[in-house]
């Protein structure tokens, strides 16, 4: 194999492996008002009593019930990453419990903590998905912010890794394929 067939072969392999090391998160966040800029639960389905939005964040601070959600247009079989940020002034008979299609992703009875940055990877099942936010802060108080659903990009399945060896065989094939004939035609020019 003649320098330059080396170098091609060694192109495709330095693009197979920068693609399959490309970022799996996509940037679009399913759901909208996550961050409450708009000082408002707009977008958000209220489902207990109201909420307060304090500063660009959800304020929990008297001892009810708080339930709200917002529903958002899924693709069966993919994983999105959820994340978003929650503190609890709580110091006793509090919770909190958040919910991706009726499916418990935490609950917790609640101490005090920070704000705590939390993050959950799920599959899609269905074509519409839900996330729900259940809080009673008790005694103390929650608040929530930066509510983010992110579709990530699929990832190859480990079947495909025999296509991609066989991929890169036939390029280095097809590379030496044309250096036979290059050296063919070279030696028939000669004579």
């Amino acid at each position: 194999m003649n320098l330059e067939s080396f170098a091609t072969v060694r192109a495709a392999v330095v693009l197979a492996l920068a693609c399959a090391a490309t970022p799996a998160f996509s940037s679009a966040n399913l759901i909208q008002n996550g961050d409450f800029s708009t000082d408002n639960l707009s977008n958000w389905h209220i489902e207990f009593h109201n909420s307060t939005v304090v500063n660009g964040a959800i304020l929990w601070n008297t001892p009810f019930k708080y339930g709200f959600s917002q529903m958002f247009e899924t693709t069966i079989g993919t994983h999105y990453k959820i994340e978003f940020q929650l503190e609890s002034t709580n110091n006793e008979q509090g919770y909190h419990q958040i919910l991706w299609n009726n499916r418990s992703l935490i609950w917790s009875a609640s101490s005090p903590f920070a704000v705590t940055d939390f993050s959950f990877t799920q599959t899609a099942d269905t074509e519409l998905s839900t996330l729900t936010f259940d809080i009673n802060p008790g005694n103390g108080a929650y608040t929530l912010d930066n509510v983010s659903v992110v579709a990530l990009s699929p990832v190859p399945e480990l079947e495909t890794a025999p296509m991609l060896v066989f991929g890169m065989a036939l390029l280095a094939a097809m590379a030496r394929r044309r250096q036979t004939k290059a050296i063919e035609a070279s030696n028939s020019h000669s004579t």
